[in-house]
């Protein structure tokens, strides 16, 4: 495992920055922007193929549509995403209030 002066050596060569941590903030806004756009596909995937949102969906699992391997793992999956979207926006609302 890298040490933290290497994380951010590495950290200010790949950004161009010579700031540490401007060198880190960038870096962790990149991987931020990385995740959200991730679950985001995942939520937008799933809304569209059942035409719900998520809470609509779960409001209807286990009645509308049956309880099977792949409602549960469309549900599992949904429910990720939501979670993820909310903690990775409330992370990147707090870098753009530092940068």
């Amino acid at each position: 495992m890298l040490k933290e002066a290497q994380l951010k050596k590495l950290a200010q060569e790949a950004t161009g920055r010579d700031d540490p941590a401007e060198a880190l903030e960038e870096t962790l806004r990149s991987y931020v922007e990385q995740k959200l756009s991730q679950y985001r596909q995942e939520a937008d995937r799933l809304k569209h193929k059942y035409g719900l949102t998520f809470e609509a969906f779960s409001k209807k699992l286990g009645k509308e549509f049956p309880l099977n391997w792949e409602h549960e793992q469309d549900y599992m999956a949904w429910e990720e995403a939501v979670t993820n979207i909310a903690y990775f926006e409330k992370i990147a609302s707090q870098l753009k209030v530092h940068a």
